[in-house]
């Protein structure tokens, strides 16, 4: 029995309470030493194989710390020298992307390998009881069906690009905390009108995040980018009205392999079409090509319009000017659009009065 699995509630029938195990044990004072209680949330805590509010990596392996590292620990006289203590970080366990010593015969087997609990040695040592085969080797007579479910789950969760290719080497960091990952955009409601930036800060440096990882309605998520505890994706809705983005449990890792909770609530946003005022600018929608409009060479129309029949493409150093008649105390708007072709092309737009 270790510390870690004490470290959590448990249901006492006689008295109906439910409370920290090891709190209970300290305050009846089974301890030589009295527990600082305040210490235990920041403990690491072994998970139980449905406790769905863990990720499935602390899951799975608090199941190979319970039924594993017994043996398989540094130093241990075991053929599979990885490290199933739930205190070393996924990525120093020595377990994915590993070369078995004995690869049961399997062609292309790991001990772990990412998405393919087939070629997972542990996973069929575990789900057998040939001998030889089984693991643990004495004492086992039946298949933990869901233990095997866990584990394949897990092994089906990680992502080849974020993981070890092979052994790791080193002293393990002494890491057990899941990232903390926050979506924000920009603004302060859920509104846009066009396509938008979605910045994902973690509270740790994170790596592997891709469009995948995200769950996305009513648009695309592309663009991908960033490195360390920063990284932006660029979504474009779909239709006009709301939507959404997720992101669930184990989908990204930090440095060492902790894998990340599912977000508390996903990120909203509401498509809808841009406020356009009304146009009091006669010709100013180009219905009648350039006419009135005082205007240097290089200036053309276009049927590539925002809004209104037709629009004015204007080429290098060039002007296009409209001067209209203004009423003393009437509120005008000054709006408008430009789109651009050209990687670093410029324009500039103003009044005079």
């Amino acid at each position: 029995m270790k510390t870690r699995q004490l470290n959590g509630d448990l249901l006492y029938p006689k008295t109906g309470r439910t409370a920290n195990q090891i709190v209970t044990l300290n305050r009846l004072g089974f301890f030589t030493t009295t527990v600082d209680e305040s210490t235990l949330a920041a403990a690491l805590t072994s998970k139980k194989q449905n406790d769905t509010t863990a990720t499935l990596e602390r899951r799975a392996r608090s199941y190979l710390d319970v039924n594993c590292s017994h043996c398989h620990q540094p130093a241990a006289p075991t053929q599979a020298a990885f490290d199933a203590r739930l205190e070393t970080p996924p990525f120093f366990q020595n377990l994915i992307n590993v070369t078995p010593g004995n690869n049961l015969g399997i062609s292309g087997a790991r001990l772990v390998s990412p998405g393919r609990p087939d070629l997972s040695i542990v996973h069929r040592r575990a789900g057998s009881l040939a001998p030889g085969v089984a693991m643990p080797p004495i004492a086992k007579n039946l298949v933990d069906e869901a233990g095997m479910q866990l584990l394949a789950d897990w092994i089906n969760s990680l992502d080849p690009a974020a993981v070890p290719t092979g052994p790791s080497t080193g002293t393990p960091p002494r890491d057990h905390t899941p990232p903390t990952l926050t979506l924000t955009k920009p603004g302060t409601g859920p509104l846009v009108t066009t396509a938008f930036t979605v910045t994902l800060t973690a509270s740790e440096a994170i790596r592997g995040v891709q469009a995948s990882d995200f769950t996305i309605t009513n648009g695309t998520i592309s663009n991908v980018s960033g490195s360390g505890t920063i990284w932006s994706f660029r979504v474009t809705p779909a239709a006009f009205g709301p939507g959404s983005i997720a992101l669930g449990a184990d989908r990204i890792v930090d440095l060492n392999g902790n894998a990340n909770l599912a977000l508390g609530a996903p990120l909203l946003f509401d498509f809808q079409a841009p406020l356009i005022p009304g146009n009091r600018l006669t010709g100013g929608e180009f219905d009648s090509g350039l006419d009135g409009w005082d205007r240097g060479p290089g200036v053309t129309t276009t049927a590539t319009a925002y809004r209104g029949l037709g629009a004015a493409r204007v080429g290098d150093s060039t002007y296009l000017v409209r001067t209209i008649p203004v009423t003393e105390l009437t509120n005008y708007l000054f709006s408008g659009w430009i789109s651009s072709d050209t990687t670093g092309a410029r324009a500039e737009a103003g009044l005079t009065f």
